[in-house]
C-alpha cells in the first residue's frame, strides 16, 4: 500500500515501527489504554490509565523522537459510546502532558450526532441519533487535540448536505484556525442480494454502490483540495472508510475495494499524488545547499 498510502493506525509499536520501514506514518492507538470498553454506549475512562499511560508511554516516546510514529489516535467515536465531554478533555490532556504541543500528533474524530443538541421531547440516550445525553456533547475540540474530523455516510446525507453542511459549518464551528481537518468519505457498499435496491440506494447513494462511491470521491475532491474552499489548507487527511465490524452476516455495507474497482482506482490514483509530492518534498529537504533537483 505504500505507493498510494502515507497514513495508517498502528496498533502496537511494532506495528508503527514497520509502517515507518515502507514509509508510511503512524498514529498509534490509544484507547484501550485509557478506556473502559467493556460495555457499548457506556464507555469510561479506565480508573487506572494514569498509571497505565506511565508505563506505555515509555515504549513510545523513543517512536515519537525517531519519527517511527507521527502521535496518537484517541479512539473511534468515543463520545457516542458514552464517554463525557469532561473525560475527554482529561484524556487529551494526560497525552499532551506527557507530548506537548508539537511533539506528537493528537487526533480523534466525532459522531456527528454529538454535535447538535438533543431534539426537545427527545428521551437521551447513547448512540442514538438525535438524542445524545448532554454530558456526551462536543462543547469543541480541547486545545490538546491537533487533528479531528467526522465521518460522512450517504445513509444519513446526500452529498451536498454532508460536504457543505457538516464540513464547511460544523467543523469551523468546533475547532480553532490552527487545527486540523480530518475527513473520512464512505468507502464501501452492499454486497449482492444482501439488501434491496431501495436499501443499497439509501447506504450508497445510488443502486450501484461502486458508482456511488466515485461519485463521493470525486466530490470530497473537488471540494476539498479546492483552494476556494477556505478551509483546504487545514485538511490534512483523507481516510476513505470501509464497514467491517457490522458482523451480521448479510453482507451490507460491507464490500470493500476488491469489490469497488472504480472507487479503488480512483482513490489510489488520488493516493499517489499525495504520496508522490511527499517524497519529491523529502528529497529536497535531504539536498546539500548548493545541490540542483532535477
Amino acid at each position: 500500500m505504500n505507493t498510494f498510502t502515507n497514513l495508517a493506525f498502528a496498533s502496537t509499536p511494532s506495528e508503527a515501527v514497520q509502517n515507518g520501514k515502507h514509509g508510511i506514518h503512524s498514529l498509534v492507538k490509544l484507547d484501550d489504554i485509557f478506556v473502559n470498553k467493556t460495555v457499548r454506549w457506556h464507555y469510561r475512562l479506565n480508573r487506572d490509565y494514569a498509571a497505565r499511560w506511565a508505563e506505555y508511554s515509555l515504549q513510545l516516546k523513543p517512536l515519537i523522537a525517531n519519527k517511527s510514529a507521527l502521535g496518537f489516535f484517541l479512539g473511534d467515536e468515543l463520545l457516542w459510546n458514552g464517554l463525557n465531554f469532561t473525560e475527554m478533555v482529561e484524556y487529551a490532556d494526560c497525552v499532551r502532558k506527557t507530548f506537548p504541543n508539537g511533539t506528537a500528533i493528537i487526533y480523534t474524530n466525532a459522531a456527528w450526532p454529538t454535535l447538535f443538541p438533543t431534539t426537545p421531547g427527545e428521551p437521551t440516550s447513547a448512540g442514538d441519533i438525535g438524542a445524545v445525553p448532554q454530558a456526551q456533547l462536543w462543547l469543541h475540540v480541547p486545545t490538546a487535540i491537533d487533528w479531528w474530523g467526522v465521518d460522512l455516510y450517504p445513509d444519513q446525507f446526500s452529498q451536498e448536505g454532508a460536504l457543505t453542511v457538516i464540513h464547511a459549518n460544523v467543523l469551523r464551528k468546533f475547532t480553532t484556525p490552527t487545527q486540523r481537518l480530518v475527513v473520512i468519505p464512505p468507502f464501501y457498499g452492499s454486497r449482492a442480494n444482501s439488501t434491496t435496491n431501495e436499501r443499497r440506494q439509501l447506504d450508497c447513494g445510488d443502486a450501484d454502490c461502486d458508482y456511488a462511491m466515485v461519485k463521493w470521491a470525486k466530490q470530497f475532491m473537488r471540494t476539498y483540495l479546492n483552494m476556494s474552499y477556505a478551509d483546504s489548507s487545514r485538511v490534512v487527511a483523507a481516510m476513505p472508510y470501509r464497514w467491517t465490524s457490522l458482523g451480521n452476516g448479510s453482507g451490507m455495507r460491507q464490500q470493500g475495494g476488491e469489490e469497488l474497482p472504480r472507487a479503488r482506482d480512483l482513490w489510489m490514483t488520488f493516493g499517489r499524488v499525495v504520496v508522490g509530492a511527499e517524497k519529491r518534498r523529502r528529497n529536497r529537504e535531504m539536498l546539500l545547499p548548493g545541490a540542483v533537483s532535477i
